[in-house]
């Protein structure tokens, strides 16, 4: 699932959103890369939910895509935040919310390392 070739491709357009996000501090910058927005979204609230039910083991999902977690969800957190304002509910992509917290654990606890940061500038 995170390995096609499309998933590739929506991450790499999330991370161009993120970093215009931040240099302007406007969050339209997601609304021209919704699609794919909606996609690393849908992937990581779906993964999240196979861990949750026991579908999916969490330490070897974490010891591949850890990383990844963190970084995708500090790119698509201040989206999720306007998000769950309109919503009014705070449980919209929960379940991927708690999945990054674990992911921050691991990368602390178990890998011993300072979380990453979303790449400032896509090459």
């Amino acid at each position: 699932m995170l390995g096609s070739p499309s998933a590739r491709e929506a991450r790499k357009e999330l991370f161009e959103a993120f970093r215009r996000y931040r240099e302007k501090n406007d969050i339209t910058a997601y609304t021209t890369h919704m699609q794919a927005v909606g996609l690393v979204r849908g992937d990581f609230e779906m993964i999240a939910s196979m861990i949750r039910q026991s579908l999916l083991p969490k330490s070897t999902f974490l010891e591949v895509y850890y990383e990844l977690v963190i970084l995708c969800w500090k790119a698509l957190e201040p989206s999720i935040r306007v998000e769950r304002e309109k919503r009014g509910s705070n449980r919209y992509l929960q379940e991927f919310e708690n999945l990054a917290g674990d992911a921050e654990k691991y990368s602390r606890d178990v890998i011993r390392e300072n979380n990453p940061e979303p790449i400032a500038r896509v090459s």
